[in-house]
Protein backbone atom coordinates (compact mmCIF):
# COMPACT_ATOMS: atom_id res chain seq x y z
CA UNK A 1 0.00 0.00 0.00
CA UNK A 2 1.15 3.52 -0.76
CA UNK A 3 0.05 6.42 1.41
CA UNK A 4 0.15 9.68 -0.50
CA UNK A 5 -1.00 13.13 0.53
CA UNK A 6 0.00 16.36 2.15
CA UNK A 7 1.12 16.74 5.78
CA UNK A 8 -2.42 17.39 7.04
CA UNK A 9 -3.90 14.31 5.38
CA UNK A 10 -1.04 11.95 6.28
CA UNK A 11 -0.72 12.95 9.96
CA UNK A 12 -3.83 11.12 11.24
CA UNK A 13 -3.12 8.09 9.05
CA UNK A 14 0.37 7.76 10.47
CA UNK A 15 -0.54 8.66 14.06
CA UNK A 16 -2.18 5.44 15.17
CA UNK A 17 -1.95 2.69 12.57
CA UNK A 18 -2.53 -0.89 13.60
CA UNK A 19 0.32 -3.36 13.34
CA UNK A 20 -1.35 -4.89 10.28
CA UNK A 21 -1.59 -1.47 8.60
CA UNK A 22 2.10 -0.81 9.34
CA UNK A 23 2.96 -4.09 7.58
CA UNK A 24 0.94 -3.14 4.51
CA UNK A 25 2.39 0.33 4.01
CA UNK A 26 5.27 0.09 1.58
CA UNK A 27 5.87 3.78 0.98
CA UNK A 28 4.70 7.19 2.17
CA UNK A 29 4.79 10.00 -0.38
CA UNK A 30 4.27 13.69 0.24
CA UNK A 31 2.01 15.04 -2.50
CA UNK A 32 0.46 18.48 -2.73
CA UNK A 33 -3.29 18.34 -2.10
CA UNK A 34 -3.87 20.35 -5.28
CA UNK A 35 -1.70 18.16 -7.46
CA UNK A 36 -3.48 17.02 -10.62
CA UNK A 37 -4.28 13.34 -10.95
CA UNK A 38 -1.70 12.78 -13.72
CA UNK A 39 1.06 14.28 -11.54
CA UNK A 40 0.12 11.99 -8.66
CA UNK A 41 0.07 9.03 -11.05
CA UNK A 42 3.52 9.89 -12.40
CA UNK A 43 4.92 10.24 -8.86
CA UNK A 44 3.60 6.89 -7.67
CA UNK A 45 4.31 4.94 -10.89
CA UNK A 46 8.00 4.21 -10.13
CA UNK A 47 7.13 3.27 -6.55
CA UNK A 48 4.45 0.84 -7.77
CA UNK A 49 6.87 -0.71 -10.28
CA UNK A 50 9.47 -1.21 -7.55
CA UNK A 51 6.94 -2.68 -5.12
CA UNK A 52 5.60 -5.07 -7.78
CA UNK A 53 9.14 -6.13 -8.70
CA UNK A 54 9.97 -6.72 -5.03
CA UNK A 55 6.83 -8.82 -4.56
CA UNK A 56 7.58 -10.82 -7.70
CA UNK A 57 11.17 -11.40 -6.56
CA UNK A 58 9.96 -12.58 -3.17
CA UNK A 59 7.62 -15.09 -4.82
CA UNK A 60 10.39 -16.30 -7.14
CA UNK A 61 12.67 -16.71 -4.12
CA UNK A 62 9.96 -18.79 -2.41
CA UNK A 63 9.72 -21.09 -5.43
CA UNK A 64 13.50 -21.47 -5.63
CA UNK A 65 13.75 -22.22 -1.90
CA UNK A 66 10.91 -24.76 -2.10
CA UNK A 67 12.53 -26.51 -5.07
CA UNK A 68 16.00 -26.57 -3.50
CA UNK A 69 14.72 -27.90 -0.19
CA UNK A 70 12.71 -30.58 -1.99
CA UNK A 71 9.68 -29.06 -0.36
CA UNK A 72 6.47 -27.73 -1.82
CA UNK A 73 7.91 -26.49 -5.11
CA UNK A 74 8.59 -27.71 -8.63
CA UNK A 75 10.56 -26.25 -11.51
CA UNK A 76 10.61 -26.87 -15.22
CA UNK A 77 7.87 -27.25 -17.79
CA UNK A 78 7.20 -30.97 -17.42
CA UNK A 79 7.17 -31.08 -13.61
CA UNK A 80 5.01 -27.97 -13.41
CA UNK A 81 2.53 -29.23 -16.01
CA UNK A 82 2.25 -32.56 -14.19
CA UNK A 83 1.64 -30.81 -10.85
CA UNK A 84 -0.99 -28.60 -12.48
CA UNK A 85 -2.70 -31.67 -13.92
CA UNK A 86 -2.79 -33.22 -10.45
CA UNK A 87 -4.29 -30.08 -8.90
CA UNK A 88 -1.25 -29.64 -6.65
CA UNK A 89 -0.30 -26.10 -7.71
CA UNK A 90 -1.14 -23.18 -5.46
CA UNK A 91 0.81 -20.61 -7.47
CA UNK A 92 2.17 -20.86 -11.01
CA UNK A 93 5.21 -18.70 -11.70
CA UNK A 94 6.01 -17.79 -15.31
CA UNK A 95 8.96 -15.70 -16.33
CA UNK A 96 8.29 -13.31 -19.22
CA UNK A 97 11.51 -14.60 -20.79
CA UNK A 98 10.56 -18.26 -20.31
CA UNK A 99 11.45 -20.49 -23.26
CA UNK A 100 7.80 -21.25 -24.02
CA UNK A 101 5.75 -20.85 -27.15
CA UNK A 102 2.30 -19.31 -26.82
CA UNK A 103 0.55 -22.70 -26.86
CA UNK A 104 2.58 -24.02 -23.89
CA UNK A 105 2.19 -20.75 -21.96
CA UNK A 106 -1.58 -20.66 -22.59
CA UNK A 107 -1.91 -24.33 -21.64
CA UNK A 108 -0.19 -23.74 -18.29
CA UNK A 109 -2.36 -20.70 -17.56
CA UNK A 110 -5.52 -22.61 -18.52
CA UNK A 111 -4.58 -25.50 -16.23
CA UNK A 112 -3.87 -23.07 -13.41
CA UNK A 113 -7.24 -21.37 -13.90
CA UNK A 114 -9.16 -24.64 -13.93
CA UNK A 115 -7.55 -25.79 -10.67
CA UNK A 116 -7.83 -22.46 -8.85
CA UNK A 117 -4.10 -21.77 -8.83
CA UNK A 118 -2.87 -18.19 -8.86
CA UNK A 119 -0.62 -17.09 -11.71
CA UNK A 120 2.33 -14.77 -11.20
CA UNK A 121 4.19 -13.32 -14.14
CA UNK A 122 7.73 -12.17 -13.65
CA UNK A 123 9.30 -9.55 -15.90
CA UNK A 124 12.97 -10.18 -15.17
CA UNK A 125 14.58 -13.46 -16.03
CA UNK A 126 15.25 -15.98 -13.29
CA UNK A 127 18.77 -17.06 -12.73
CA UNK A 128 19.08 -20.06 -15.06
CA UNK A 129 20.11 -22.43 -12.28
CA UNK A 130 17.17 -21.50 -10.06
CA UNK A 131 14.00 -22.17 -12.05
CA UNK A 132 14.36 -24.27 -15.17
CA UNK A 133 13.11 -22.64 -18.35
CA UNK A 134 11.46 -19.86 -16.34
CA UNK A 135 8.58 -22.06 -15.14
CA UNK A 136 7.91 -23.12 -11.58
CA UNK A 137 5.22 -23.50 -8.97
CA UNK A 138 4.48 -23.51 -5.29
CA UNK A 139 2.50 -26.60 -4.37
CA UNK A 140 -0.46 -27.13 -2.08
CA UNK A 141 0.71 -30.65 -1.28
CA UNK A 142 3.12 -33.34 -2.51
CA UNK A 143 2.03 -36.69 -3.86
CA UNK A 144 4.98 -38.68 -2.53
Amino acid sequence: MILAGDEVALAPLQAAPTDRTKELVGEVLRVDIRAPRDQVASEIAPVLRRMEADASTAIADQVVAAVRSDGLGVAGLEATREALGNGQVDLLLLDAAAELDDDHRNDLIRLAATTGADVEGRQRAFRPQSVRRGVGALLRYRLD
